[in-house]
């Protein structure tokens, strides 16, 4: 792990490190475990992510991220549905009371009426540092598109998706300069 982890390092790209709970796509592993790994993982990574609905756990990610000059990133995700902008606003709140440097939520969309409400979320709260994401394919523009509302990150990939709607990373780079959101690398 921390010779791939220094090659990342050494490419200039910022390692996230999240031990996902079962509730939210991850394996069955006990809060005492989850929190032994981010121990372990912290002093090679930017950013602990670590979910909302992870109560008991916040804290001592906090804990640990700051210890290791790490950003904490509280995440949300909805694998069946998108919520009503009052809903996604409350989860946002919620998430920075709980002192999160970055807030991350990633919804299932269903229409473009969801992504439009994410997208639109995320302009309202252009003063808070957020990464927003519309799972799924119709979710894909937002995986683009997100940076011109204010979304911080994406997630892309090399090889084979983790996630419906994920662009490949070389993909990803041609639309980004094709759009404008990327200037092209000079040489």
């Amino acid at each position: 792990m921390v010779n791939k982890a220094s090659f990342v390092k050494e490419l200039g790209l910022g390692i996230i490190a999240t031990i996902r709970s079962a509730k939210e796509g991850g394996t069955h592993i006990s809060d005492y475990e989850r929190e032994r790994i981010f121990k372990a993982v912290a002093p090679y990574s930017d950013i602990l992510d670590i979910e909302l609905s992870s109560e008991t756990m916040i804290e001592k990610v906090i804990k640990i991220s700051k210890e290791n000059n790490c950003l904490t990133l509280i995440s949300y995700h909805d694998f069946e549905k998108t919520p009503s902008e009052e809903e996604i606003q409350k989860i946002i709140d919620k998430a920075v009371s709980k002192e999160a440097d970055i807030v991350k939520y990633a919804f299932k969309a269903k229409t473009f009426d969801d992504v439009s409400r994410i997208l639109c979320i995320t302009n309202k709260n252009r003063d808070k540092k957020l990464v927003a994401i519309a799972m799924g394919e119709l979710g894909r523009i937002t995986r683009m598109a997100g940076f011109a509302f204010g979304s911080l990150i994406t997630y892309t990939y090399i090889g084979v998706a983790f996630a419906p709607g994920q662009i490949e990373v070389d993909k990803l780079k041609e639309d980004m300069i094709f759009y404008g959101l990327l200037e092209e690398e000079r040489e």
